[in-house]
């Protein structure tokens, strides 16, 4: 059995079912190996396929896996494990490599290893396979590292020539990805009777822990980073907004945390820009911190808190209920910051679509059960404002990376998981993917495209003003999407007014197949979250 079959059978072994991947010269034999045992979605370039393993990965908690060749594909496609790391996302990077000691060869440079390595500082683990036996325990550990503690990328690199080699006989180690854990008694005593809780939600909680939890933390309300939000299905009645690093902290959030008396922070870590704004907002409060660990459990002491690190789901197990929550309308304070961002862009309508009236009026989409995937940039900001209060979606953002680029690749992934998938991206960010519609198109995946094409950047434009005093040129020029989606094969419709924004987002929904919409409007105004708070 040669290496690239032992790699094949270990991946259906492990579970694997798609993959994202661009074939090439030193990783085909794979592809052709995996054959139809694995759904194989060949991209236009390599940073989409990591987005979408990334996207995967998040949404699921199974890594999300990507195969590409070996030089130039290695580096296009850092960007998604950069995203993923930086998400603590699970995900496979499977890679071909030049063989052993070959220098100056097609897809080399002078040293052989300098490619794959470049990969070390955005993945959990690298592994450069020089041994041909050792490639049922590499895959084995590759894919339990992804799992284990804090989930992210592993990256398994294949030389060529060792590809190509006898693999020897092997057997591939099942491991569980969880020990025991039995040092929460530190928090459950926070957890006292009358204690007035909020919980928060972080990019290191694994996504199928995330209703348990909210489950039972019934009575208190929560706090989501970005990348958790919605993670646990809509609860409205308790949602009180996002943090997100030192950038901002959603006007009911900040509310919630300066009245609290305690709070459990599940997933983030204690030296993260998030703990600092948490504690900047409130010093008083005991704030326990709750993490996941490879193995065993660490409790050690902070401020008046603790921070634990230890397996995750048995550590969850282990909580005692929160009993009781803040005595605050949250629902209400919600509804109250939404109808202010409501009046605010409505008031600012003119001629030209509005993008915070475009994001609106998305809003009252029937879109309840949808992963609704977006990029960095003002587009985010306004769909962040309105979406996520009222619509019960799973909300998929480059986060803290910023990656911009990631919302037409990201809603591929998260497609093969729920096939129910609106994309929303910015002019300037779908120019970095936009051979990924012909990939949308090839595939007959059903995702809906909104694009809020403004002809700049506009986040950059408007963040410059405020940080330097002058306005960094961002323009990028009129590019009509449209017609570029129907060269493609692809439904669309350009909208430059309300009346046919409305007919628009009608053919949106109701399309068959995928619809990409065109939404002309104004670079000018400032998404209401980076305005002061209502």
């Amino acid at each position: 059995m040669k290496v690239y079959e032992a790699v094949a059978d270990a991946l259906v072994s492990l579970g694997y079912r798609r993959a994202y991947t661009i074939p090439g010269t030193h990783i085909y034999h794979l592809n052709h190996a995996l054959g139809d045992k694995v759904q194989q979605t060949v991209f236009r370039h390599e940073m989409g396929a990591t987005f979408a393993a990334d996207a995967y990965g998040r949404l699921t908690g199974t890594p999300g896996l990507a195969i590409v060749t070996a030089g130039p594909g290695i580096l296009n496609g850092l960007s998604g494990l950069g995203q993923a790391y930086a998400e603590a996302s699970p995900l496979l990077y499977i890679t071909g490599e030049v063989a052993r000691g070959e220098r100056y060869g097609f897809h080399g440079v002078d040293d052989p290893l300098a490619v794959t390595y470049s990969s070390i500082p955005v993945a959990k683990r690298v592994y450069l396979v020089e041994d041909p036996g050792s490639i049922w325990s590499v895959m084995g550990e590759a894919h339990y590292t992804a799992l284990s503690g804090r989930r992210g990328p592993v990256h398994v690199s294949i030389p060529y020539d060792v590809l190509q080699s006898e693999a020897g006989e092997g057997r591939l180690e099942q491991r569980e990805t969880d020990g025991v854990a039995r040092c929460v008694d530190v928090i459950n005593e926070g957890l006292g009777d009358g204690v007035r809780g909020v919980l928060i939600i972080g990019m290191e909680l694994y996504p199928e822990l995330a209703v348990q939890l909210l489950d039972l933390f019934v009575d208190w309300p929560y706090i989501a980073t970005v990348g958790q939000i919605g993670m646990g299905g809509l609860r409205r009645d308790r949602y009180a907004g996002h943090i997100e690093k030192k950038f901002q902290v959603h006007p009911v959030a900040e509310r919630v945390l300066r009245e609290a008396e305690y709070i459990l922070a599940i997933g983030i870590p204690p030296d993260s820009p998030e703990a600092e704004q948490i504690s900047l907002l409130n010093g008083d409060a005991r704030i326990d911190y709750l993490r996941p660990g490879e193995s065993g459990c660490m409790v050690e002491k902070i401020g008046g808190g603790y921070h634990v690190l230890a397996p995750l789901r048995e550590a969850v197990d282990l909580l005692s209920p929160g009993r009781n929550g803040l005595d605050l309308d949250i629902r209400g304070l919600m509804e109250k910051r939404l109808e202010w961002a409501r009046e605010t862009v409505y008031s600012e309508k003119d001629s030209m679509i509005h993008q915070g009236v475009a994001a609106h009026m998305i809003s009252q989409l029937e879109i309840d059960g949808y992963t609704v995937t977006c990029d960095t940039g003002g587009n985010e900001q306004w769909i962040r404002e309105f979406i996520p209060p009222i619509r019960d979606v799973r909300y998929l953002y480059s986060g803290s990376f910023g990656s911009i680029g990631y919302s037409l690749p990201a809603s591929i992934g998260a497609y093969d998981d729920w096939p129910e998938v609106l994309a929303v991206t910015g002019d300037g960010s779908l120019m970095m993917s936009l051979g990924e519609l012909k990939t949308v198109v090839e595939h007959s995946y059903n995702v809906k495209i909104a694009v809020f094409n403004d002809s700049t950047y506009g986040i950059l434009e408007m963040l410059s003003r405020s940080d330097i005093g002058e306005e960094i040129e961002g323009g990028i020029g009129s590019v009509d999407f449209a017609k570029v989606a129907e060269a493609l094969g692809m439904e669309a419709m350009a909208v430059d007014t309300y009346e046919d924004l409305e007919e628009g987002l009608e053919e949106l929904m109701y399309s068959t197949g995928p619809f990409l919409l065109d939404i002309r409007c104004s670079p000018e105004e400032i998404p209401t979250l980076l305005r002061k708070n209502s």
